[in-house]
């Protein structure tokens, strides 16, 4: 088999009622140049592992397989995953998502070859309510293609982009840092280590699905883990994000309301423990890293002389639960 053009990459663990679909959304592309498709399964317990094996036993030349021997973790599953490809481009999904789009691999990559200088290119997804089966458009940012770099990602407070979406440079993940093993999530670091080396591409088609709250998500486990995952989630961001602003590809770049976000997750942990003095010196200090950086910030911090009418009204309406925004 010749050197592929493009590997995709699909991560997954304890994904069973989503996985088949996920593999099925790469099978359908309709792609021209020589491709692979490389699965890293963190030591599922659920039957993934078994369906994974199933679909490398149907097509043993085109599928290549990671198996972690016990958990390691997402961000470590996700660095051995992405630096097993050797072509020029990869393609990421999770494997809770799907791509809708037979044509997306063709189309993303004839963009790329068009614009040498691109080093990631994205695009909007479906938001499928997995719980209530229903889907609405998120991400989208108009119907051209448009531009972009590391101050717009950086001007979020949350999600920028869709991970189904990506298809990056394989000279990407030779920067990726040391310490991103360590790492509470792994897509926003590949999002800034892309732009690093080169300009991000959106294009306005609807090409895959991302699962909101799906079962044994990231977004599910932080919601059922409680205020200590939150906790340490928003600590380690912060020291990540510090890590970040000493290298001098990104000196010169805004990082409060990535900062200020992630105080305001460590907030909203102490909440949900009620550590009330906690929370109103860590919601505190997320305000005076920057102001109003999300809806959810402003109204926490406003309340934080009431911290019980804070939690009752949290737990009611899940403010934790961000909507994607634009990011251009």
């Amino acid at each position: 088999m010749s050197t592929p053009l493009l590997s995709v990459c699909l991560i997954t663990y304890n994904h069973i009622k989503y996985i088949r679909a996920a593999i099925d959304g790469v099978l359908m592309q309709k792609f021209n140049f020589p491709w692979e498709l490389i699965i890293a399964d963190d030591f599922s317990t659920d039957g993934t592992r078994e369906i994974v094996l199933e679909y490398k036993k149907k097509y043993p030349n085109f599928i290549k397989l990671i198996l972690q021997e016990r958990n390691v973790g997402p961000a470590k599953n996700l660095i051995d995953l992405m630096s097993a490809p050797t072509s020029k481009y990869i393609a990421y999904i999770e494997g809770d998502d799907y791509w809708t789009d037979g044509l997306k691999l063709g189309k993303q990559t004839s963009l790329m070859l068009e614009n040498p200088g691109c080093a990631i290119s994205v695009h909007p997804c479906y938001l499928h309510r997995s719980k209530y089966n229903k889907k609405s458009v998120g991400f989208y940012n108009g119907d051209h293609v448009k531009r972009f770099g590391i101050s717009d990602i950086l001007k979020n407070a949350g999600q920028s982009l869709p991970s189904a979406s990506y298809m990056i440079i394989r000279d990407v993940i030779d920067v990726l840092p040391p310490w991103l093993g360590s790492a509470p999530v792994g897509d926003f670091f590949i999002e800034m280590y892309s732009l690093k080396l080169g300009f991000g591409l959106y294009m306005p088609d609807v090409m895959c699905a991302y699962r909101v709250f799906s079962q044994n998500s990231w977004s599910d486990m932080m919601r059922r883990k409680g205020g200590h995952k939150l906790i340490k989630h928003g600590a380690e961001m912060h020291k990540c994000i510090g890590y970040m602003e000493n290298e001098s590809a990104f000196r010169g770049f805004d990082f409060n309301i990535l900062k200020s976000t992630s105080s305001m997750d460590v907030a909203v942990g102490h909440l949900i423990e009620k550590d009330f003095d906690k929370f109103k010196e860590s919601i505190s200090e997320s305000y005076a890293i920057y102001p109003d950086s999300s809806q959810t910030q402003k109204w926490l911090y406003r309340l934080k002389i009431v911290p019980g009418l804070a939690l009752f009204l949290y737990n009611f309406k899940k403010l934790l639960d961000r909507s994607p925004v634009k990011i251009f």
